[in-house]
């Protein structure tokens, strides 16, 4: 075959450091509006970039010639310089330093976006940490609970522990489960979301 061809598209989530609630009103427009720039920039269009106000959920079509991680680089990387330069309130400004990636078939791409577009109507009654438990369990990534989550500083006396959903559910809730089987809210688009 003389030309290389591809059309894949990725589900990319990250939250802030420690899931500090930094996504605000008056920042989240030109916030994903410069994501989206960055995304053209390494040929990787967004379909849909939606937050709240501890994660960020983007839906962009993977250009055949660079690397996911490079993409989540720059994207990470210049979103934070960026949002810095926004008033005082964001001068520690930082993304968690890991991310969930999760491959989009086709078929599912309008469900997936929708279900972006809705975020803040899905996060009134689920946390970040049981979307992303979910997404896990649903796209079936082999994951240990115990380097889930980054360990933030919680207490005024400096002791720290990490995501309250791991001090609020014990791993053995997991150890259970049948693959495809999981825990908490169901509604998470997955691989195999698409209604018939």
């Amino acid at each position: 075959m003389p030309q290389s061809l591809a059309r894949l598209t990725v589900h990319l989530v990250f939250s802030t450091k420690c899931r500090e609630p930094l996504i605000t009103d008056v920042v989240r427009p030109d916030l994903h509006a410069y994501m989206a720039g960055i995304l053209r920039n390494v040929a990787c269009p967004a379909v849909v970039i939606n937050s709240v106000e501890d994660h960020v959920h983007i839906l962009f079509r993977l250009a055949r010639t660079v690397a996911l991680s490079t993409v989540v680089e720059q994207v990470k990387k210049s979103s934070s310089k960026w949002i810095k330069t926004h008033g005082e309130q964001f001068s520690s400004f930082a993304w968690q330093s890991g991310y969930g990636a999760f491959a989009v078939s086709e078929s599912d791409v309008q469900v997936v976006q929708r279900y972006i577009e809705l975020q803040r109507e899905h996060h009134q009654g689920s946390t970040f940490e049981d979307e992303y438990l979910g997404f896990m369990y649903d796209y079936q990534v082999d994951f240990d609970q115990r380097f889930m989550w980054e360990w933030c500083p919680i207490a005024s006396d400096g002791s720290r522990c990490v995501a309250w959903v791991v001090c609020r559910i014990a791993p053995k809730a997991h150890n259970n489960l049948s693959p495809g089987q999981r825990p908490g809210k169901q509604g998470v688009p997955g691989p195999s979301a698409n209604p018939q």
